[in-house]
């Protein structure tokens, strides 16, 4: 109750991690992945060629125009390969959750990681934390694999 949240929001005695346990987390992770998915899109969008868009404005092509149909369908594979990455991590974000919660209160941030490394090393059932880890892999595969079919051009 007395961290830098409650704080900011003016409100000192409010319990924003015991309140809204998965809004703060989900908040925490978006804040953690940002900067991966910044550092990508700027590298894909250095890549997209001047002339092009310099063509494009010489045929009266307005910003959003620009964007839409020459930016947007460039920038495909980076926001496909980000999105996938940041699924994948988000899906096996252990840490975060863990550090900030540890899957609480009660059960209310307690996802596959956690809940895997709650029941092999606190309830001391190693197996069945090991295939929490294996459904969690095949829970990966199959969306890399959905991402993969609908990233490919139709023809």
């Amino acid at each position: 109750p007395d961290g830098t949240l409650p704080i900011l929001f003016a409100s000192p005695k409010s319990d924003f991690l015991n309140d809204a346990p998965l809004v703060v987390v989900t908040a925490a992770n978006a804040w953690s992945t940002s900067g991966l998915a910044m550092l990508l899109f700027a590298a894909a969008l250095r890549q997209v060629p001047g002339d092009i868009l310099e063509a494009a404005t010489l045929e009266n092509a307005n910003g959003v125009q620009r964007f839409a149909r020459i930016t947007l369908p460039l920038l495909k594979p980076t926001i496909v390969t980000t999105t996938l990455l940041i699924t994948l991590l988000t899906l096996g974000n252990f840490t975060l959750i863990y550090l900030m919660t540890g899957g609480g209160p009660g059960t209310a941030t307690t996802i596959l990681p956690v809940y895997s490394y709650q029941e092999a090393f606190t309830f001391n059932r190693l197996a069945y934390g090991a295939l929490i880890g294996d459904v969690m892999v095949i829970i990966a595969t199959i969306f890399s694999a959905l991402y993969v079919h609908f990233s490919r051009d139709r023809v």
